[in-house]
Order: C-alpha cells, then structure tokens, then sequence
C-alpha cells in the first residue's frame, strides 16, 4: 500500500470520528445547571450591591452624628484648661461695654448678632494639691526585699561577693551584646576561584 493511500484512509477516519463526536447531544441538565449557576450569580451581586449601599449610607450617618456632636460639644462646654485647674467665666468684657441701643418698635424682639455678644473667658485657679513631702512615696518592703535584708544582715561578706559577682556578669553580658557577632568561619567571596 502506498503511504499516501493510507494518509487518506486515517484522515477519513479522523473526519468521520470528528463528525460522530459533534453530532453528540450535551448532556441532560448541563445547560439548566449552567443558567442556574448564572442566575444564583446575578442574585449574589444584586445582594453584595446592596450591603455596600447600606454600608456607604450607615458610614454616612455615623460620620454627621459624630460631626454633630462634635459642634453641639464645642459650642455648649466653656474652654477647660488642661490638669486639675478649675474654671470660673468671667464676663469682665460685658462690664466695660456699653448696653445695646434700645429699639423703637416694641413689637419685634431683638436679638444681639453673634458679634456683640459678649464672650465669656475662663480663667483657671490652681487647687491646692497635697504634696507628699518625699519623692518617690516610701513603700513597705516586699517579702524579697526583707529576705535580701536578712541576707545582707546576717552574711556581709558573702553578700558583697555576689553583688560584686552579679555586676561582673552584667558587664560581660553587655560587652557580649556590645561587641560585633561573628559568624562561622567559611569562604568568603574573596577565596573562591571566578
């Protein structure tokens, strides 16, 4: 048989494979399971759509109530000097101003604009804090301190010899937290051949 005879019989039968293949129908459900999928997609968004809508709005609230009482605060506390200072208003600016002009028309009531208002001033008066007369206060010893105190007491040599072997420690341990870590030993980039 001739090579080309038999490469037109296996691409004949590729063709009518290809062709069996492609008349398949697709499997029962797979395109109600897919809409399905699509739709339950769709839904979830719509969903998610809305928790950020309700988020933005609650965000939204809570940032004009905060603002609010924020300005409501400021503008019905008199000024507080910091640390235990109390303040007493003093209205010495209303003293030396002169009263407003009274109007003719009775009728109407008056209202003094925001300027002529006369504004209140704190002034802050120290309150006489106790002082104690050392610093820091005396503490009773703890149970450590008073067996340390004993020790000390009872053994002063041997007491001197462990405080003066304690700081000796210290100091090594910070010259060895001080000094430069060196590594292990091992080649170094100037020792290998390029």
């Amino acid at each position: 048989m001739d090579p080309m005879d038999r490469d037109r019989e296996v691409e004949q039968w590729l063709d009518v494979a290809l062709r069996a293949y492609g008349k398949v129908e697709s499997r029962t459900g797979l395109e109600s399971r897919v809409l399905a999928n699509l739709q339950a997609e769709k839904r979830r968004l719509a969903v998610r759509r809305w928790w950020w809508t309700w988020g933005t709005a609650a965000a939204a609230v809570t940032i004009l109530a905060t603002l609010w009482i924020e300005v409501h605060n400021r503008r019905s506390v008199p000024n507080q000097v910091a640390g235990s200072a109390t303040t007493q208003p003093t209205d010495d600016a209303a003293l030396h101003q002169p009263a407003p002009p009274r109007s003719l028309n009775t009728g109407q009531a008056q209202v003094p604009s925001r300027a002529a208002r006369p504004r209140k001033q704190a002034v802050a008066v120290r309150t006489g804090e106790p002082k104690l007369d050392q610093f820091p206060s005396p503490v009773p010893l703890t149970d450590q301190e008073k067996l340390l105190a004993q020790y000390v007491r009872e053994f002063p040599e041997r007491a001197v010899l462990v405080a003066r072997a304690q700081t000796h420690l210290r100091k090594q341990e910070e010259r060895d937290r001080a000094a430069p870590r060196l590594g292990p030993p091992g080649p170094t980039d100037s020792d290998q051949p390029e």
